[in-house]
């Protein structure tokens, strides 16, 4: 079993890998619009607590050794110390948080999963602006008005689709076994 959840995990990070390529370049700020936040969503949601974890560790460890992984296929611990930073680094305390959610709640109810996915974005905005504060010079505010405001609506959105795709996943997961939830 400890294989099939390892094997679980691995593709959680493939899949973090690829969500994160598609994004998109705005004018008004260094951080882009990106679908890694539902990957992170759904790694949460998927795995358990540990393997959530782990999952998104590895990811950040290949970007980090300079593999293409984060959002425009950038890499390298330059891409980490920049202006996205701060949620690369918020990812794993964000999936963890999601697991965490659907472990203690005992569920895996649509508003089991919006809950965990909702907390990790306070994670994740608290993390991505102090760290773009720091970066570009700025007060919290302003910055939060740069890389987490804009990004709400559309944070709430992925939220909502992770969480039907989750409540709809995890049982036939569980049904088949595969799931290193449902184990």
């Amino acid at each position: 079993m400890k294989t099939k959840k390892l094997v679980v995990a691995a593709m959680m990070t493939a899949v973090m890998c690829i969500l994160a390529q598609i994004a998109v370049p705005l004018p008004f700020t260094e951080v882009p619009f990106s679908l890694g936040v539902l990957g992170v969503f759904l790694c949460g949601a998927v795995l358990e607590p540990k393997y959530a974890v782990a999952s998104l560790l590895v990811y950040d460890l290949l970007g980090a050794v300079g593999a293409p992984v984060f959002a425009g296929f950038k890499g390298g611990i330059g891409t980490i110390a920049g202006p996205t930073g701060g949620f690369i680094i918020a990812y794993p305390f964000m999936a963890l948080t999601v697991a965490l959610s659907v472990k203690l709640l005992k569920n895996k109810k649509l508003y089991t999963y919006l809950i965990g996915m909702t907390a990790s974005l306070i994670i994740c905005y608290g993390l991505g602006t102090a760290w773009f504060s720091i970066y570009a010079g700025k007060n919290f505010l302003t910055a939060a008005t740069l890389v987490a405001v804009p990004f709400i609506p559309f944070d709430l959105a992925k939220a909502v689709i992770a969480s039907v795709v989750a409540s709809q996943l995890m049982p036939r997961l569980e049904k088949s076994n595969t799931s290193s939830n449902a184990v």
